[in-house]
């Protein structure tokens, strides 16, 4: 190689490395602004010190998740997955199961248990079920309130709502409308079409009312999660660099959206 090929080699490495540096902090910034975020929407200690340390359970988790997933998914077996020069001769499911002294020593030779996939074994939903309460209630789906008051505090029109939002049982709304609309239109309606009803019919909603409030809520507890799933893809990429970060990040993106489903 001559002196110029090797300029230009160090040249584009310095390149590389340049870029990959920018990727990094910008990656850092993602998840440093969903963790603020987080600690403005949810966190209403006034003490700074219990809201840092609530905050810091949250990046542990995001830390936790992607070291889960590199557990999952070894450097050979993404190298597996997407072939390159680097192959190692491993297999994680023979590690795991067919090599581990454990299980070679409890059960009988020809065991259909060392068939097991380790990938699928140590899934998504065994994953979130063995973690606390604590950190499994990030993944939870919020639940609306089952009653709501739309001009609360003295008013007494209110909503009865299932878990999913809908309205099952309307009373004394069509009193707080002057009858511009009846109760029984609210039925089977979810909470958002119903403020979308009100605003169709030019009626604003008291500003303190629990309807929209509880909109918000559930609004914000959505994107929590799915903030907080790509905050683990970012730090999944983060920690394996250049080249294995991206591929383990391109196959964390279905078990990360098999989290959503479980919710």
């Amino acid at each position: 190689m001559s002196w110029i090929d090797k300029l230009n080699s160090l040249k584009k490495r310095s390149i590389d490395n340049e870029q990959s540096e920018k990727k990094m902090i910008f990656l850092n910034e993602k998840i440093d602004n969903f963790i603020n975020w987080y600690g403005e929407t949810f966190l209403f200690s006034e003490d700074e010190i219990i809201k840092n340390q609530e905050k810091k359970k949250v990046r542990n988790l995001i830390e936790k998740m992607a070291v889960w997933y590199e557990l999952r998914y070894p450097e050979y077996e993404i190298n597996r997955l997407m072939p390159c020069s680097s192959q190692e001769q491993a297999s994680v499911s023979e590690i795991m199961f067919k090599n581990n002294p454990y299980i070679t020593g409890l059960l009988p030779e020809q065991t259909d248990t060392k068939e097991l996939d380790w990938n699928e074994f140590y899934n998504s939903e065994v994953f979130i079920q063995s973690l606390p309460w604590e950190e499994r209630c990030m993944f939870m789906k919020r639940k609306y309130d089952t009653m709501v008051f739309l001009d609360p505090p003295y008013g007494s029109a209110h909503l009865h709502l299932n878990p999913h939002g809908v309205v099952e049982i309307s009373e004394f709304v069509s009193h707080m409308t002057k009858k511009i609309i009846q109760d029984e239109e609210l039925i089977n309606l979810t909470a958002k079409q119903v403020v979308e009803l009100f605003e169709a019919k030019g009626i604003k909603l008291p500003v303190n009312n629990e309807l929209e409030k509880n909109i918000r809520y559930s609004d914000n507890c959505e994107y929590r999660t799915e903030e907080f799933l790509n905050c683990v893809m970012y730090r999944i990429i983060e920690r394996g660099g250049n080249r294995i970060g991206p591929r383990r990040g391109f196959y964390s993106q279905k078990s990360l959206k098999e989290i959503l489903i479980f919710q």
